[in-house]
């Protein structure tokens, strides 16, 4: 799958999937105790002292630290929930276990102008996306600069359909570069949601859009297009 949790299952009958739920409070901490550090240098920074010295282990969290605390909300908040349940329902909780914000919290916008311009995106309603990106960008401040293809990948599973998918790449365009947003991952992560819904038309075109980008088609992608055509067999109501 998109995770690859099935590349070295594929002889099981029953293949589970592997969840990073579970490790939310531990990357959350993790990544409270980098920006802490970091919000300290900042404040205390003497100007006349050699900047690569003063901020040496103490820079904002990394792309792939980004990347593994928003895998852990994807699993623990999203897939966690049961199918149906009302999004305004969704809470966040911190490694300490006190409530950092639920997803009626509206307004996405990053304004730590001291790292990178002010900028926002558009909230997509009370989704799971809006709310994580909340505690990024608002929560914590997180700029948009320090957000890598990792933490950008691992940000469009958290999107609940294509046009989700689609607008968040879309904001994100002025501030990160094409590289990051646009890899072979993220394409293979739209053709899934896709595929999810059996719109196997709209897979081929994103895995042509992936072509004419020089991305090569990659297994997930081509496995997503391969399951849409499957469950529009099995299934008669969707078109043909």
């Amino acid at each position: 799958d998109l995770i690859g949790n099935t590349s070295h299952l594929t002889s099981q009958p029953n293949i589970k999937e592997v969840s990073v739920g579970g490790l939310w409070e531990e990357r959350l901490a993790l990544v409270e105790e980098k920006l802490i550090a970091h919000e300290r240098l900042v404040g205390g920074v003497n100007m006349n002292d050699d900047s690569a010295a003063v901020t040496h282990g103490h820079e904002l969290p990394s792309d792939a630290k980004l990347a593994a605390l928003v895998a852990s909300y994807r699993d623990k908040f999203i897939r966690g929930l049961p199918d149906g349940i009302d999004d305004e329902a969704l809470q966040i909780t911190g490694s300490d276990g006190a409530l950092l914000l639920q997803s009626s919290d509206t307004g996405i916008t990053n304004s730590n102008t001291s790292v990178h311009a002010t900028s926002t995106l558009p909230s997509e309603g009370k989704t799971p996306l809006a709310t994580i990106l909340h505690l990024l960008l608002q929560t914590y401040s997180i700029p948009l600069s320090s957000m890598g293809p990792h933490t950008i990948s691992s940000l469009l599973t958290c999107a609940s359909t294509p046009a989700e998918i689609q607008s968040l790449t879309s904001s994100l365009e002025p501030y990160v570069t094409s590289a990051q947003v646009y890899t072979p991952h993220s394409y293979a992560i739209l053709v899934h949601s896709h595929a999810q819904r059996g719109d196997f038309k709209s897979c081929a075109s994103v895995i042509r859009d992936m072509l004419a980008a020089g991305h090569g088609p990659n297994n997930p992608a081509y496995t997503s297009l391969f399951a849409a055509c499957h469950k529009v067999l099995r299934v008669p109501h969707l078109p043909q």
